[in-house]
């Protein structure tokens, strides 16, 4: 059954290693040298999909329930890659299109603030603006549970509009904050239908509201080596992944680390320099343009289901069935990269509604699933990867840690046993 899987999915394209064009753009925008493509596309497909998932277009699935579109990113790669630089690389060609949409949330709050003033007996709205109705920030950073939730209440007020969580450093927010862990909790109970149930507190002013069909993002980085060679990092680590993300995020492991290329005096350096700067200038404008226009179609649309051909359904049994025959036969059952094969599908399809979004199709066509499964086949190795290296016995993980920190030149390292 593998072969016959494979060979249907082949067939139609979905092996043939080209990225998405649109993610493989976006990701173009990110010019330095020191990130490989893998990272650069897993930033870009994680903002493509936050930009989408800001008009809340659910997916109408086959079974009737209604599927948001979102997606949890996590990246872990070397210190000083660039990983914040590259974030904000991607970010500036959606500055103009979230511009837009917070001019239209802003006009819903204060139709909204109106609203209540005129209930209360006053005149003036803009006290009840700056106080009840003015809208939520979209990006944020780890909070407690309670804030995440309220933040995504607080969102839901209006029908634009969704969140993301950033970390640069979920490693350490790992291992020194239990917010951390709250907030993988609150994203994974989000992430399947946008569904989460009212927390009954005994003051009803820290009461939530119950969240329905609601989208939330998260892009997660970090550096591998707290995680591999910090015991209780580790094991964290494991849990949290083994019970909670593996299912629902897109998990990329950098392994590649690419060097600034030598410079023979400064000026070679400053034109270097220089040149990341204006590289994609070009780029960033042609796409800032098409994502402004695709904001001013889709803002009406608020709200509004979007649907999923015949052809994508079968697209996604057979891609289904080829995730479980390669996670049943090719990888361990009880490992986290089974975990990660075996839901891929599920991811394919919420990225696959943010490249309908994106292309202003009121529905999943089979190009836009074959170009997630394509996204989703790049990043399929890459636990599997980071797993032999997680699960290394204890002396090995020591003879890495000591290359780590070893100096180049000598080859020598010193470790304070104190």
């Amino acid at each position: 059954m593998l072969d016959i899987a494979r060979a249907y999915l082949e067939a139609k394209g979905a092996f043939n290693s080209e990225p998405p064009l649109i993610i493989a753009k976006t990701a173009d925008t990110i010019a330095f040298k020191t990130v490989p493509d893998k990272m650069k596309m897993t930033i870009a497909a994680s903002e493509l999909v936050t930009f989408a998932s800001q008009f809340r277009r659910n997916i109408q699935h086959w079974d009737g329930a209604s599927v948001p579109i979102n997606a949890i990113s996590v990246i872990l790669t070397g210190s000083g890659k660039n990983k914040d630089s590259s974030v904000r690389a991607v970010r500036k060609i959606f500055k103009e299109s979230y511009s837009t949409l917070d001019a239209a949330r802003s006009e819903l709050a204060k139709e909204e603030a109106k609203r209540l003033a005129k209930e209360a007996g006053e005149s003036a709205w803009q006290p009840f603006y700056d106080s009840v109705t003015k809208p939520a920030p979209i990006f944020i950073s780890p909070t407690t549970e309670a804030g995440l939730v309220n933040h995504v209440n607080e969102l839901g007020r209006y029908p634009i509009g969704a969140g993301l969580l950033y970390s640069g450093e979920f490693g350490n927010e790992l291992a020194f904050s239990m917010d951390m862990i709250d907030n993988i909790k609150v994203i994974s109970e989000l992430y399947d239908l946008g569904e989460k149930e009212v927390k009954n507190t005994k003051g009803k002013e820290f009461r939530s509201e119950q969240i329905n069909g609601q989208p939330v993002n998260a892009l997660l980085v970090s550096s591998p080596q707290f995680i591999l060679f910090e015991e209780s990092v580790n094991k964290k680590f494991k849990l949290e992944f083994m019970t909670k993300l593996a299912r629902r995020c897109n998990f990329c492991f950098v392994t590649e680390f690419l060097e600034e290329p030598e410079f023979a005096t400064m000026e070679e350096y400053f034109d270097y320099r220089a040149s990341i700067d204006t590289a994609t200038s070009g780029l960033q404008q042609e796409l800032s343009s098409e994502f402004s226009a695709i904001t001013d179609y889709q803002i009406p649309l608020a709200g509004t289901p979007i649907s999923i051909s015949p052809q994508v359904k079968n697209l996604f049994e057979a891609y289904f069935k080829y995730n479980e025959q390669v996670a049943q036969y090719t990888l361990s059952p009880s490992s986290i990269s089974a975990l990660v094969r075996s839901h891929l599908q599920w991811k394919a399809l919420k990225l696959a509604g943010a490249l309908a979004i994106i292309c202003c199709s009121e529905e999943i066509l089979p190009e836009h699933y074959i170009d997630a499964i394509k996204f989703c086949e790049i990043l399929s190795q890459d636990m599997e990867a980071f797993e032999a290296e997680l699960n290394k016995l204890p002396y090995e993980r020591f003879a890495d840690y000591i290359q780590t920190i070893a100096d180049p030149v000598t080859g020598k390292a010193t470790i304070d046993v104190h």
